[in-house]
């Protein structure tokens, strides 16, 4: 079984990417989670990383340990073309920021394999890609915040926004009958074709092809 790192912002966050790593690797994960504080970004990865680094040098880097780092885009410049859009913040790439951090901190080279996630706008928007196709064909057509209620989607889209990325992914729950939020990610994860998704959103397709280099699982 992988053992594999994983520092991500929010406790269900997690468990989208245990459930889509695991979908990729087609094999059971056993996930060490190490907590990164929401909004804090590039920064807080830097302040973490040394603990990460630290877990990996006291595990011995035994075969089949792999780490993943996850953090939203939240409307930072977007890899590979950093071009401004309307709803873009003043931020960096960070993916771009994302990756430098570990080569910083690591520059010898990585002691295991790594994978560095960041969805554009945030991990919701994977599941509704993954959920219906039909209905949401495209990353760049999702709304680009997380609630309609915040100053940003009124600022973006005016005073009175439509449903942005949790809003549809609450409404979407709740209609397909789920029993919890993890159990309707759960549903769109057994929907995941991977070379779909990946031509339907490019900050999948990075994600992927990270995992795709990894040695093959026992």
């Amino acid at each position: 079984m992988p053992f594999v790192y994983l520092p991500s912002e929010d406790d269900s966050d997690d468990q989208v990417y245990v459930y889509i790593l695991e979908s990729l690797i087609s094999a059971r994960a056993d996930i060490a989670q190490m907590r990164l504080r929401r909004g804090g970004g590039i920064g807080e990865v830097r302040k973490k990383l040394p603990l990460l680094l630290a877990a990996i040098r006291r595990g011995g880097q035994p075969d089949d340990t792999c780490f993943v780092v996850a953090i939203d885009n939240d409307r930072a410049l977007e890899h590979p073309s950093h071009g401004p859009q309307p709803y873009s913040r003043e931020e960096p790439c960070r993916h771009c920021g994302l990756t430098n951090a570990i080569h910083a901190a690591l520059p010898d080279g990585w002691p295991i394999p790594g994978a560095v996630a960041v969805p554009v706008q945030m991990v919701e928007a994977w599941l509704l890609l993954m959920h219906d196709g039909t209905k949401y064909p495209a990353e760049s057509e999702l709304p680009a915040c997380g609630r309609r209620d915040q100053a940003s989607a009124r600022r973006l889209y005016g005073p009175d926004p439509p449903p942005q990325l949790k809003d549809l992914v609450e409404a979407e729950w709740r209609a397909s009958g789920a029993a919890s939020r993890e159990e309707f990610a759960l549903s769109c994860i057994l929907k995941l074709v991977p070379d779909d998704l990946a031509a339907r959103s490019p900050s999948f397709r990075r994600f992927r092809d990270d995992v795709a280099r990894w040695p093959a699982h026992r």
